[in-house]
Order: C-alpha cells, then structure tokens, then sequence
C-alpha cells in the first residue's frame, strides 16, 4: 500500500515537473521519495526495533 502510495504520487508530480522542464527538482524529488520508502519499508518490516533517529543521534553522539 506505501509503495503504490508514493508511486502515485509521484507519478503525478514528476509528470508536472516535466512539462514545467524542471529537472533539477525531478531528481531532488526521487532521491526523497526513495528515502521515504525505504524509512517506510523499515518502520513496516521492524516495528519493535529503534528507530532511525535514535541511530542518527547516536552517530553524533548523543546518548540520552
């Protein structure tokens, strides 16, 4: 259900970026979209591990 989500949406998007020739904002928008479904695809497939902010936080350091 996420991945049809984002495709839709994205399929929509992109459509409009390409008839405004922005293609710049095409690849921002995909790199974003792609991360979205893979952070998604995560939370899904482990719901009880930590989450992605608490491996963040810890790559910086920061215990709490």
């Amino acid at each position: 259900m996420l991945t049809l989500l984002i495709a839709a949406v994205s399929a929509f998007e992109i459509t409009s970026m390409v008839k405004g020739k922005q293609f710049r904002e095409i690849v921002a928008f995909a790199v974003i979209a792609l991360l979205s479904l893979g952070m998604g695809v995560y939370y899904i497939l482990t719901p009880h591990e930590k989450s992605l902010i608490i491996y963040i936080l810890e790559f910086f350091g920061i215990h709490f």
